[in-house]
């Protein structure tokens, strides 16, 4: 549980220097280990239907500040968080699961 890797979790911020023309790019926030998960067919085809492509589930540890603001990284790709549920898992300890969605067009990070 919880070996698949570490997953890096970012919000979407204005990172120009004073008066610059402000442009996006992600302000670090958080690291967990995740699990890898199977994306349901369900799930899958529910996302097509709102024309996402869920192309990645995860479980980290029990964390109620992510949401669906923020984009995460995992192996040098970004990915945009779909949907957060925070759940149980079969032990009754407490998780969150995040959908994800691949990035077309990256962000720089922390201005770089």
């Amino acid at each position: 549980m919880f070996d698949a890797g570490l997953v890096d979790i970012y919000t979407i911020s204005n990172t120009a220097e004073a008066g610059d023309i402000p442009k996006e790019g992600l302000i670090y926030g958080s690291s967990y280990w995740y699990e890898e998960r199977s994306v349901g067919i369900t799930r899958f085809y529910a996302a097509l239907k709102m024309d996402v492509k869920i192309e990645r589930l995860i479980r980290i540890w029990r964390d109620n500040s992510i949401d669906t603001s923020q984009i995460c990284k995992i192996d040098e790709v970004q990915y945009r968080i779909v949907q957060v549920q925070h759940v149980k898992n079969e032990d009754g300890l407490e998780v969150t699961d995040l959908s994800l969605e691949r990035l077309g067009e990256t962000y720089d990070i922390n201005g770089t």
